[in-house]
């Protein structure tokens, strides 16, 4: 067989593959494992979801687990593909955290019946008295539980609830960004050419 038609050939390869490895298949399974990851930290007890600790800790958890994906498929992506990625995969994952913490916490937090009559009469009175009140939103129940969740930091009116998880999503992509990249890097300088 002519060496120019060995589909075996390492030289032709595209450089971002490795030995069979598939960039797409390394980039599915390393978001199936966030997502599962997300949705286990979601269900951590509080006292390891404090602000600031947890959101570095999963982004550099996130970090670690995209080059070790991308070894085991053997891929090798540019840094900067390996930063984004990784940041960006760290950050959504975050956010599906929050999400379902959210959703957990406004689940326990169900009225009971007592409570919902005594609520639903409440509205009646002050229906009767000309007093309208808005329903409550999805956002607004939102912004109250990022206010619960600071309140460990002390008192924070709002807007100060929101930047402090804008701020922790930021700090999970640049900690899975940051050690992703250090890693890819230490391992390409150990592997000789």
């Amino acid at each position: 067989m002519p060496a120019e038609l060995d589909e075996s050939d390492d030289s032709t390869r595209d450089p971002t593959q490795g030995g069979g490895g598939s960039l797409v298949v390394w980039m599915l399974a390393s978001l199936f494992c966030v997502a599962v990851l997300a949705l286990a930290v979601s269900h951590a007890p509080a006292r390891i979801r404090l602000i600031g600790l947890l959101s570095i800790g999963f982004g550099l958890l996130v970090g670690w687990l995209i080059v070790w994906l991308a070894n085991v498929f053997e891929v090798r992506p540019s840094l900067w593909t390996l930063f984004v990625f990784a940041a960006s995969l760290a950050c959504g994952g975050f956010v599906l955290s929050t999400l379902q913490t959210f959703q957990l916490d406004t689940a326990m937090r169900q009225l009971s019946k007592e409570e919902e009559l005594a609520a639903k009469l409440m509205r009646e009175i002050d229906r009767q008295r000309g007093v309208v009140k808005a329903d409550e939103t999805v956002v607004q129940r939102f912004r109250e539980f990022l206010s619960r969740r600071v309140r460990q930091l002390g008192a924070w009116p709002s807007p100060w609830p929101e930047v402090f998880w804008s701020g922790e999503c930021l700090l999970t992509g640049i900690a899975a960004g940051g050690l992703s990249v250090r890693r890819a890097s230490a391992s390409s300088r150990s592997q000789p050419e």
